[in-house]
């Protein structure tokens, strides 16, 4: 998950995502895999924003933006305007892989 401290959107969606990634993983064992791992990835406020290398590696042209990868390999983007409801865009991410 891209995002911004400095992006009111950001800290709007941020704290929903966070929520989604306690409900996934909320019955993993001590120690245990995560069914789903969440990383996230703050970005420097603009100008700097789209110079950074991940901006520029992953093509991010907005924020927050989601990326997702199952073992691995890119699935899926997912962007602000899904990012409302996480859970119902992460599963339509995956089953539209």
């Amino acid at each position: 998950v891209y995002f911004g401290s400095w992006c009111s959107s950001c800290s709007l969606l941020l704290g929903r995502m966070l929520r989604l990634e306690q409900e996934v993983n909320r019955d993993v064992k001590e120690g245990g895999k995560p069914v789903i791992r969440f990383a996230y990835y703050g970005l420097p406020a603009p100008p700097a924003t789209w110079n950074d290398p991940e901006a520029t590696l992953r093509r991010l042209d907005h924020l927050p933006t989601a990326i997702v990868f199952v073992n691995g390999a890119y699935c899926n983007r997912i962007g602000a305007a899904e990012l409302g409801r996480p859970d119902l865009a992460l599963r339509a991410a995956l089953i539209g892989r």
